[in-house]
């Protein structure tokens, strides 16, 4: 949370779920947001099918910001052994992320998920869905607003 003189007074606990390629390049943006004035969360777990993912993010972890979040390979073990898991950032191939997105959702988390957001309309509309019945927020990240395709776009349409 943010006070109204825009400092932050609280740290919102996350965990990154998809510790694959694109999840370890979350973690070096995550670096960043942790070395700037805005660094308004804590990384405190992982999260992913495959062990040995898992694992090579928390030593990638390590080797960024100097410790070792919890590692686990089930999203409900996971909000269970942490309960005050706020929000979770969901880099998993794109063909599960309605999947984990609802299910992220439906325990209580607020959820950033990679592009796409999903891989059909009615799989967006089943997360939109999840976000509004569970009174939490679900954000797509789009890193590439600064590219000149992306910026062509909104200057045409805009």
């Amino acid at each position: 949370q943010i006070s109204g003189k825009g400092v932050i007074v609280e740290k919102v606990k996350m965990a990154l779920i998809g510790c694959g390629g694109m999840g370890t390049r979350h973690l070096y943006g995550l670096r960043e947001l942790v070395d700037s004035p805005f660094a308004n969360i804590e990384l405190v777990a992982l999260c992913d099918i495959r062990r040995e993912n898992v694992e090579m993010a928390a030593e990638t972890v390590e080797e960024l910001l100097g410790f070792r979040p919890a590692t686990f390979t089930d999203l409900e073990e996971m909000v269970n052994a942490i309960p005050d898991l706020g929000m979770v950032d969901v880099v998993t191939d794109p063909s599960v992320h309605h999947t984990v997105v609802c299910q992220a959702l439906d325990l209580g988390l607020h959820v950033l998920v990679e592009k796409p957001m999903a891989d059909s309309a009615p799989a967006a509309v089943r997360m939109a869905e999840a976000a509004e019945s569970n009174a939490r927020i679900l954000a797509v990240g789009q890193s590439r607003r600064h590219t000149t395709a992306v910026r062509y776009v909104v200057f045409f349409f805009y």
